[in-house]
């Protein structure tokens, strides 16, 4: 049963619907493929194809709200993300404009025959590869690097309308320390006229990255550059931004600091690599 006065939810009532009816379809086809499966990928999956569907009416904007105010919240936890499990059907939107759409597809096929059963990340992790992207932790990780400037970019679906992602505050000279859970990341702000270089260690036996973003010109129409280092055991690593093709030098350097390890113990949803150490300075 789906209700049919969407009055008072900020939209046209028939494209409330319309979306609605997108998202819970997709869920029926889901329980198809896959009914035990984590409730992250169920709901970023269906928020999704609210897009792929009816991609005039973009409702689905308001939950990417949550999603860029949380970096530093796993996406593989729905239990503390609240919110964010919709807006990270942004995840799904890099992966299908970069992998291809089939890649959403097989993660739900493959999802009862992946160790632990029933795992998203596991799912992800099977489908990545059979598509040519290497792994769930390497696409993590180019895609936090990417949400540094989530608007300059022409790869997610509606660059120019997003909420900027949150920074932690500002990356200097001196050396930060932090810790970062699963599947989360943080954002410093760098001066863009100062160091371009970023230098990190990040606790070992842990799948991780950094980069340095900077973009020349505007945040809707700007040109972005990525340094990056993935880190599949963790440990230290530098990067260091090129020289600005642009007369006037980057606009904004931000630095990015990722845990994209979505381990497990066993089949349960305990998560090995959380809390884990980092260290990051400029240089």
């Amino acid at each position: 049963m789906l209700d049919n006065d969407y009055s008072g939810f900020g939209g046209a009532p028939v494209e409330l619907m319309q979306v609605t009816m997108a998202h819970e379809y997709n869920h029926v086809l889901q329980f198809n493929y896959d009914g035990f499966q984590d409730t992250w990928m169920f709901e970023s999956t269906a928020t999704w194809v609210e897009e792929m569907v009816y991609p005039a009416i973009n409702d689905y904007l308001r939950f990417t709200t949550p999603f860029s105010k949380l970096p530093f919240v796993p996406m593989a936890e729905p239990e503390s993300a609240g919110a964010k499990i919709y807006g990270s059907g942004l995840w799904n939107h890099w992966l299908s404009a970069t992998l291809g759409p089939a890649t959403i597809r097989t993660a739900w096929e493959v999802g009862p025959a992946v160790r632990p059963r029933d795992f998203a990340v596991a799912a992800y992790d099977r489908a990545i590869a059979l598509a040519g992207g290497g792994s769930f932790s390497r696409q993590f990780a180019a895609f936090a690097a990417l949400t540094a400037e989530i608007n300059a970019n022409t790869v997610l679906p509606d660059a120019g309308l997003y909420k900027d992602v949150r920074r932690s505050g500002r990356l200097t000279r001196k050396t930060k320390k932090l810790r970062l859970n699963h599947t989360a990341y943080r954002l410093y702000k760098v001066n863009p006229a100062g160091s371009a270089k970023l230098t990190a260690r990040i606790k070992r036996k842990t799948h991780a990255a950094i980069a340095l973003v900077g973009r020349s010109g505007t945040a809707t129409g700007g040109t972005t550059t990525i340094a990056s280092a993935y880190l599949p055991k963790g440990g230290r690593a530098t990067v260091q931004l090129p020289a600005s093709a642009g007369a006037g030098g980057y606009e904004r350097v931000t630095a990015v600091l990722i845990n994209a390890d979505g381990r497990v113990r066993g089949s349960s949803r305990y998560y090995t690599r959380d809390s884990r150490k980092v260290k990051a300075r400029l240089k």
